[in-house]
């Protein structure tokens, strides 16, 4: 004889869930406060550059990673989760926004 199972994952109840539902939409949303802009004093602190991408290669064992070799006056190495998006041969010679603050 087999023991008792456990249930892992209980029923759920649909006429339940829909009350439910229709319960939290009719509450009032609240609207998220917006952040307050910046002076242009504080956008002035800024150090906003444009690199040039000099080398790009797809790093191993890892599915969204890339390297890149940027120049913004000095050579920098960073990893950039774009390899979905871009092959690391399409991105040689494109500008890139770095930015410090």
């Amino acid at each position: 004889m087999l023991p008792k199972t456990i249930t892992l994952f209980p029923r759920i109840d649909v006429r339940k869930k829909e009350k439910t539902e229709v319960e939290t939409t009719e509450s009032p949303e609240e609207t998220p406060e917006a952040k307050p802009e910046i002076s242009m004093e504080d956008f002035s602190k800024i150090d906003l550059r444009a690199a040039t991408i000099t080398a790009a290669e797809i790093i191993p064992r890892a599915k969204k990673l890339l390297k890149l070799e940027i120049d913004i006056g000095g050579r920098r190495t960073v990893v950039a989760g774009i390899a979905g998006s871009y092959d690391p041969e399409d991105l040689i010679g494109n500008k890139w926004w770095w930015s410090r603050i």
